[in-house]
């Protein structure tokens, strides 16, 4: 399991995936453009997916 913090923002989002252990796995800031959120998350449920999958906390 992979714990996911998302902290969105009208033009862009911050996010930080750790592992189970609490290690940072990625940080990264991407536009709040739809496409790009969704190629996002598609790529994460792939990555994510045999270590079953991940647990998404939002900050607005």
């Amino acid at each position: 399991m992979y714990y996911l913090g998302i902290d969105l923002h009208k033009s862009q989002i911050t996010i930080n995936l750790r592992n189970e252990d609490g290690k940072i796995v990625k940080q990264s800031q991407m536009s709040a453009d739809h496409a790009k959120i969704a190629e996002f998350f598609g790529n994460l449920q792939k990555q994510t997916d045999s270590d079953g999958g991940y647990m998404a906390i939002v900050e607005i």
